[in-house]
């Protein structure tokens, strides 16, 4: 593999994390606040919350880690609405130093990045092989037979708290 494609990797998982660390938990706090709200509309609305908050808690540090160079340029090629003989200025200045800058070594960064992808890879893993475990049983599960007595109370159940199709 490249080795240029190897570090803007690197920086990109780094990122991710990074951003994951504040993002997370606001994410959560909104979604907890939202599910608060509109828990009286009940369970189903409450877990499309809970869904849609998961959902962006994985999506939402990933996009914030994206390059946007390209949008940028994009929206450039549709102009600014201003005339295209204005006046611009531009300022050029040394590199200059920065102080106050958290410096890691880059043996711990990758070792973090590595990691990351370790954990992720498990946990995919896991996931892969929970969904074959499920669809096993899925395949081996037999309708149950009640007897008149249970179906009988089966029946007063979801009559009572209105369930069906179960």
């Amino acid at each position: 593999m490249n080795l240029e494609f190897l570090t803007n990797l690197e920086s990109w998982i780094l990122a991710y994390l990074l951003n994951s660390l504040w993002q997370l938990p606001l994410l959560f706090f909104a979604g907890w606040v939202t599910a608060r709200l509109i828990g009286r509309t009940g369970p189903r609305a409450e877990h499309r919350v809970w869904a849609g908050v998961l959902i962006l808690q994985s999506l939402l540090p990933a996009c914030s880690a994206l390059p946007w160079e390209w949008l940028r340029k994009t929206l450039s090629w549709f102009g600014d609405g201003s005339p295209s003989s204005s006046a611009r200025v531009t300022v050029v200045m040394g590199a200059g130093t920065g102080l106050g800058v958290l410096h890691l070594p880059t043996a711990l960064l990758t070792t973090i990045a590595m990691a990351y992808g370790a954990v992720c890879a498990y946990f995919l893993a896991r996931f892969i092989w929970r969904c074959m475990r499920l669809d096993m049983l899925r395949r081996e599960a037999v309708a149950v037979s009640l007897t008149s007595e249970a179906a009988d109370t089966w029946l007063r159940c979801a009559k009572r708290f209105q369930v069906e199709d179960v």
